[in-house]
């Protein structure tokens, strides 16, 4: 796994590309399975992982897909509208946080690192 967020007690992590495992969220990197809803194929934006936090599962799930679906910028905006953090991982293994600190984040593979935001 290249990251864990280490996550707040009171906060929910989703992700469609990871696994809550004991308080830490480890992300991996699996075929993408979130469909663009204009061309009806996988979504191809350069992100590989996104990961929304909130006091609510059911909000993060749908964030995290939406967020996916639109990209960091979009997707960052989205997040913060609703008032929970993003985490973003791109194909080129760039870490984009979202209302997110870098201490939360355990980086476990070096190939990995954060970008300059």
């Amino acid at each position: 796994y290249p990251i864990s967020v280490i996550a707040p007690e009171c906060d929910i992590l989703d992700d469609g590309d990871g696994a809550y495992i004991d308080g830490e969220f480890t992300a991996q990197v699996l075929e993408k399975t979130v469909l663009d809803p204009e061309t009806g194929y996988p979504v191809d934006n350069g992100l590989v992982s996104v990961t929304v936090i909130s006091e609510s599962g059911l909000l993060s799930d749908a964030l995290s897909t939406a967020c996916f679906v639109l990209g960091i910028e979009r997707g960052s905006k989205l997040a913060a509208e609703y008032g929970c953090r993003a985490v973003f991982i791109t194909q080129d293994k760039k870490i984009y946080l979202s209302g997110v600190s870098r201490d939360v984040i355990e980086i476990t593979d070096n190939s990995y690192t954060f970008a300059e935001q």
